[in-house]
């Protein structure tokens, strides 16, 4: 795929390349990141307005509750009072009597500024036939048809709050929405009469509550899906309780349950305007359109005129090559490789016109000379070649990767020198197995940065193996192989075994992977190469050249009783076994 892709850029113009390149290595990413910025900004908006939603969720549940909890304060203060219990259990033999009580009670207690001191309306009520009914006071044989009375009785508790109507399940215009407070008064407990505390709450108090306290956002309280306060409508005291259908349309909830009631605050979504939202934001949008798209874009222009302007010049110059004489480029600005390359064109054109006069000037014998010659001085110039700038600036890495402690890339630099200079080391062809073997080592750790756990190898050289010398480059090649071919293919874990040993004056070199394996016939046809390997196969060859290129190289320096073995099974793995005959080359070598 990726030659495929070369080929196709390879069709087109630097100009078209390079619009190419801004298309998917600018704009296209700068606007995935354009979006990601606007996404996070309504995304914040969202948190923004959620974290607005749970305030006032807190901020409304702390009104109901304060109020509520004065209610169940001033309903304590009366649960405590004797006083109370002796006026509500007082027998009274004339209406007289009762009302003398009465006002020896309000002058003896704060019991009248309580009541008077409150927008509550506070109502106590005995099982005592001879309290007359009105004022603060009444008989519980009065209320015991009221609805609210009944949900007292119904919950078994000693205090409810209750929201609902006075009388009956509907409301009137004379029953109403009530918001009541009601508490047995049993703390003294001294028989079994009864006695109940009734504080009704402000309703129309709450909601205005409501509406000068919360203006930007819809809010509900509900007990499950029957609204009993809104800010919205929904509060007419003289109509049935609406109830609740808009679950989907919920920015925030919060539940809570008070004196046994479980109520729900709801706070509505309120909608994004985009047209809004993108007017709040416009100068960031701006900004980003000018610093992400059309910067980079009118810079991308500048930069193509650059060099498409000078390629174009330097593409003129060498079309001048079907002429007698080069024509050389006389204007050559800037200090970039286009430049130098400019100044190189010059150099050669200078010197190919004085070669084409030498040319109609002297013989045909004299050229060849001079062409030869001047090979000779290239090959003499490459073999002379120092590669120590590319080991020092490795080195420079390295020290610098320890110097911020990261060491396993200043581990993987080294094993990179180790394996540059062994490639790179052109005056010894042939080197000592140990030598050989080190690279080895060398190749494998960086592979199995590559690979991680995919990849497990191990190293087996017998000492007496150790100075032995071999072809370089012969071993690695065929464990690179293993690598490529053998365990990048396999999706589980594999190994790789490198082994070095004597048996009956033969050096073994055995390489063995635990990869994919190859079939039988590619198998055969790869042992076939590998044992008639010659010059011509390894220019034919396009695939496997570097291990027919190692075979050959092992013949040439070894001998030609060289051997190979291959055995080879799909999903299970491949061995590559070379024995060399000994004698010759210990005799050599001694």
């Amino acid at each position: 795929m990726l030659r495929s892709i070369e080929t196709w850029l390879d069709n087109y113009k630097l100009k078209r390349k390079l619009q190419i390149f801004y298309l998917l290595c600018v704009l296209i990413p700068l606007i995935i990141t354009d979006s990601l910025i606007m996404y996070s900004f309504s995304h914040a908006e969202m948190v923004q307005q959620e974290y607005s939603m749970k305030n006032e969720a807190e901020a409304v549940r702390t009104t109901i509750t304060s109020t509520l909890d004065f209610t169940d304060s001033l309903a304590s203060s009366f649960y405590i009072n004797r006083n109370l219990y002796e006026f509500l259990d007082e027998h009274y033999r004339t209406p007289y009597d009762y009302f003398v009580a009465y006002q020896n009670l309000m002058k003896s207690s704060l019991f009248r500024t309580t009541m008077s001191g409150t927008m509550l309306r506070i109502k106590l009520y005995g099982d005592n036939e001879t309290i007359l009914n009105g004022g603060e006071f009444g008989q519980t044989d009065r209320i015991r048809g009221e609805t609210w009375y009944q949900s007292l009785q119904d919950s078994g508790k000693d205090s409810i709050l209750y929201v609902g109507y006075e009388s009956g399940d509907v409301p009137n215009y004379n029953s109403k929405r009530r918001v009541i407070y009601l508490k047995k008064m049993n703390y003294y407990k001294r028989d079994n009469r009864e006695r109940i505390i009734k504080i009704e709450l402000d309703y129309n108090g709450l909601i205005r509550q409501l509406e000068d306290l919360y203006r930007e956002s819809d809010i509900y309280i509900c007990n499950e899906d029957r609204i009993l306060f809104s800010n919205n409508g929904h509060s007419n005291q003289t109509q049935d309780f609406d109830t609740f259908t808009m679950q989907d349309q919920i920015g925030y909830e919060l539940p809570f349950t008070y004196f046994g009631m479980p109520m729900r605050i709801l706070i509505m979504k309120e909608p994004i305007n985009a047209w809004v939202f993108l007017k709040e934001h416009i100068p960031s949008i701006i900004a980003l359109l000018l610093i992400n798209i059309f910067m980079p874009w009118i810079f991308s222009l500048y930069m193509n005129h650059s060099l498409t302007r000078r390629m174009s010049i330097l593409a003129d110059a060498f079309n001048s090559v079907n002429e007698d004489q080069l024509t050389e480029i006389s204007e050559i600005t800037g200090k970039d490789e286009i430049s130098m390359l400019m100044e190189r064109y010059n150099v050669m054109a200078g010197r190919t016109n004085e070669l084409i006069q030498s040319v109609y000037k002297g013989t045909i014998r004299e050229q060849e000379f001079e062409i030869s010659r001047k090979n000779a001085e290239l090959l003499a110039l490459h073999s002379q070649i120092n590669p120590h700038f590319m080991f020092n600036t490795l080195e420079s890495i390295r020290m610098h990767s320890i110097l911020r402690k990261e060491y396993e890339t200043a581990d993987m630099v080294e094993k990179l020198a180790i394996m540059e200079r062994q490639i790179v080391n052109w005056n010894e062809d042939v080197i000592e197995i140990q030598k050989e073997m080190d690279f080895v080592e060398a190749y494998l750790s960086l592979q199995k940065y590559r690979f991680g756990d995919k990849l497990s190898y191990e190293i087996e050289l017998d000492d007496d193996c150790r100075r032995i010398r071999i072809p370089k480059l012969s071993i690695v090649t065929f464990v690179e192989n293993a690598c490529v071919h053998g365990i990048e293919s396999k999706t589980n874990r594999g190994w790789i075994f490198v082994r070095a040993y004597k048996e009956d004056y033969m050096l073994n070199l055995e390489i063995e992977d635990t990869g994919g394996g190859i079939d039988e016939e590619e198998a055969e046809q790869l042992l076939y190469d590998m044992e008639h390997a010659d010059i011509d196969s390894v220019k034919e060859k396009r695939r496997g050249v570097g291990v027919i290129n190692a075979c050959l190289r092992l013949k040439m320096v070894m001998g030609e009783d060289v051997s190979f073995q291959l055995t080879s099974e799909k999903e299970i793995g491949t061995l590559v076994n070379i024995r060399i005959p000994l004698q010759r080359r210990e005799t050599e070598e001694t």
